[in-house]
């Protein structure tokens, strides 16, 4: 891309970010006015990066937010250094830049340029003696033909930058009609979503645990299910993302558990001792008015704070972001139980036992999906319940959906599991019926029966009623 001799307008102290010494916002509009001027006049086109850096949020959550301004300023120069006098490098807001490119004579230049600030940006960055590393999304937008306006230039963009964080993140995609198809798919989502919330559209369903080992029901994990408009029941992974992205994921995590606290209370009073365990995202954990909002919840149902366990993913617990790290902190200090999910699918989930007093261990699904394949005595799943038991923990092993997969883990030592083998989630208003309905008991659905092995107690389970013998073979 050849530099010319004209320049955008100069920024006024009214169009300058004060952090970076950028444009601002309104300095961007006027530099990108002048941009698409240019480009009718001369008949030549140009272009918009929308620039997002993956993972900023963790810097200012880890290390403060001086050291995320110190990385943002950083940035800021980068970006500077490897574009030309006459583009424009402004900042949007928070950890989002944008640069124009005027005066393009041929937009394959454009990849090329993105390319350069991908690299730029990934360089290591020395920040209060710690070295960082960072990655970027880039949308690309063009005009004229991917919008006549400042407005379409940046919206275009912005989609085109979902599109690349979607894809994987650290890299660049030109936008295309379909992300903005996509984006107000979103979009739409979103206000649903908002919807919902203020007119009752949420329910919550609880997956039975089993201590198979008695044949008891062992307790019930909460999850929550949108009901949409046209009645279809919504699990929360398929939402999550657009909940945490319009705004509602915080709001969404205290009505639910507003909703176990008052079954948790309801179990109580018809004499059903039952644990409840809710599991909650980074985003609902990084809410710094839960814990109390939950302390207020269990006094007024006069419920023990062991009633409810909160359960926290491992790659949450990994990222130790500060705000959630807190939480979590001030969770223990009220005497709220702590659940680790999803254990034993990511390298450092041994390091995280070490961050917080833990009680237990969900066990990974692909963990326990490879368990029915599993052969001799050397297995992932035979590594985890290991581990649980060392550190005095108790081990549920999630997901468990065939005979196959709970003979295995039974003959390891597994006695709590949960899963579609053993039962279907139960609606909210079911839950207390379903307890009383069962009597506590794992029948008759599935048969335990103790069989030896090795001179070690072991519980194998079965899809039907009769007594079988155990079968080595199987396990």
């Amino acid at each position: 891309m050849p530099a010319h001799d004209v320049l955008p307008p100069a920024a006024t102290a009214v169009d300058r970010d004060a952090l970076t010494g950028l444009p601002n916002r309104q300095g961007l509009a006027i530099r990108l006015d002048h941009a698409m001027a240019v480009a009718r006049r001369e008949r030549c086109a140009a272009a918009v990066l929308f620039i997002d850096f993956d993972g900023f949020k963790a810097v200012n959550d880890t290390r403060g937010h001086a050291a995320g301004d110190a990385v943002l300023r950083e940035m800021a120069r980068r970006l500077k250094v490897r574009t030309r006098d006459t583009d424009t490098v402004a900042r949007w807001g928070g950890d989002e830049f944008v640069v124009v490119v005027e005066r393009l004579d041929d937009t394959r230049d454009v990849a090329a340029l993105a390319a350069k600030l991908l690299a730029v940006v990934a360089e290591p960055i020395a920040i209060d003696g710690d070295v960082l590393e960072l990655s970027t999304s880039i949308g690309i937008s063009l005009f004229p033909g991917d919008g006549g306006t400042a407005d379409e230039l940046l919206s275009a963009a912005d989609a085109a930058m979902y599109a690349a964080k979607s894809s994987g993140r650290a890299a660049f995609r030109y936008y295309s009609s379909r992300m903005h198809e996509d984006a107000q798919a979103r979009a739409a989502v979103g206000d649903a979503l908002r919807r919902g919330l203020a007119e009752g559209a949420f329910d919550v369903q609880f997956e039975p645990q089993w201590d198979v080992a008695a044949g008891r029901l062992a307790g019930c994990e909460a999850t929550l299910v949108w009901r949409r408009a046209d009645g279809a029941l919504v699990p929360a992974a398929a939402f999550r993302a657009d909940a945490d992205r319009c705004g509602v994921s915080q709001p969404l995590a205290r009505w639910l558990l507003a909703e176990v606290t008052a079954h948790a209370a309801r179990l109580r009073n018809a004499g059903v001792s039952l644990p409840l365990s809710v599991g909650l995202t980074t985003r609902q954990l990084a809410d710094r008015g839960l814990v109390a909002a939950l302390e207020q919840m269990l006094q007024k149902r006069a419920l023990t704070a062991g009633a409810v366990q909160i359960v926290v993913d491992e790659q949450t617990a990994a990222d130790g972001a500060r705000d959630v790290m807190t939480t979590l902190r001030d969770l223990v200090r009220l005497g709220v139980p702590l659940a680790l999910a999803n254990f034993g699918a990511g390298c450092s989930s041994l390091g995280v036992l070490t961050t917080l007093p833990f009680r237990t261990l969900f066990m990974a699904r692909d963990v326990v999906a490879r368990s029915a394949g599993e052969t001799g005595e050397v297995s992932i799943s035979g590594a985890v319940l290991a581990v649980g038991r060392h550190l005095g923990l108790r081990v549920v092993a999630a997901g468990v959906d065939s005979t196959e997969s709970a003979l295995r883990l039974a003959a390891q030592g597994c006695h709590d599991m949960m899963g579609r083998h053993f039962a279907e989630p139960v609606d909210g208003a079911e839950l207390l019926s379903y307890c009383r309905r069962r009597g506590g008991v794992l029948r008759p659905a599935i048969e335990a029966i103790e069989a030896r092995d090795h001179g070690r107690p072991v519980v194998a389970l079965f899809d039907q009623p009769a007594r079988l013998a155990a079968d080595p073979a199987r396990r």
